[in-house]
């Protein structure tokens, strides 16, 4: 699947209170179809891997939904 489009999104604040602290963190939400008409779905578990400027979405264990 050569699917390439680009999608841009905000940085959204989130609000977490602890029973040892509250703070405020950073929040990226994906929703929509379109992550669907991609092969992923509801229960899926994914591999978030983090580079310099650049995150990757895989489905764990390399295998499509």
């Amino acid at each position: 699947m050569t699917i390439m489009k680009t999608r841009i999104l905000k940085i959204a604040q989130k609000f977490r209170r602890r029973a040892w602290d509250s703070t405020t963190v950073p929040e990226i939400k994906l929703q929509g179809k379109w992550l669907a008409a991609l092969g992923f779905r509801i229960g899926d578990e994914v591999v978030v891997t983090e580079e310099e400027n650049k995150l990757t979405i895989c489905w764990k264990d390399g295998e499509e939904g």
